[in-house]
């Protein structure tokens, strides 16, 4: 009886010894996964930064939003806007930005309705030095009554009280 006891206790203990292995290993697969999402996030932001850099770099545009198209399901969404300082006789200048709640369109031909979201900006003026530029974040959240359609939000960057330029955004849910 005892040595039955002993082989029985013997294969718990590998059974236990096979389970931890099997959870740590689980778990090590779960948080490569975690760090290759986040590592692929991160690339693919500096990526945009590139881009938005090169572009405004060139000089050939005043304000840019690279992806003025996100999918979101009745979330929210983080557009970054890119704005380069061409005034002539300034060495630096001061911009800020306007947002507008988004027009709705249920389908693209359709008439546009005005509708309400939560948009969170840096609304402080930013100095650009002439021939620079300077990127400005903007987080939009949609009700999560959102109904599906693209919601079109229009940004106005001003420079000292003038209109410097309008671009548009959109979030398609």
């Amino acid at each position: 009886m005892k040595k039955a006891a002993l082989e029985l206790s013997a294969n718990i203990i590998v059974v236990i010894i096979i389970s931890v292995i099997i959870v740590g290993l689980g778990i090590m697969f779960v948080f490569n996964i975690v760090k290759q999402a986040s590592n692929l996030e991160q690339q693919v932001m500096d990526q945009t930064r590139e881009e938005m850099e090169q572009a405004l770099a060139s000089g050939d545009v005043k304000v840019l939003v690279p992806n003025n198209l996100k999918q979101t399901e009745k979330g929210s969404a983080i557009f970054g806007i890119g704005i380069f300082n061409e005034i002539p006789n300034a060495a630096q200048s001061d911009f800020t930005l306007a947002v507008s709640d988004p027009m709705y369109y249920e389908t693209p031909s359709a008439e546009g309705v005005q509708k309400s979201a939560q948009i969170a900006y840096d609304e402080n003026a930013v100095s650009i030095k002439k021939n620079e530029y300077a990127l400005k974040l903007v987080i939009i959240k949609l009700p999560e009554n959102a109904a599906s359609g693209n919601y079109v939000f229009t940004v106005t960057v001003n420079n000292n009280g003038n209109v410097y330029d309008v671009k548009q955004f959109i979030a398609k849910v």
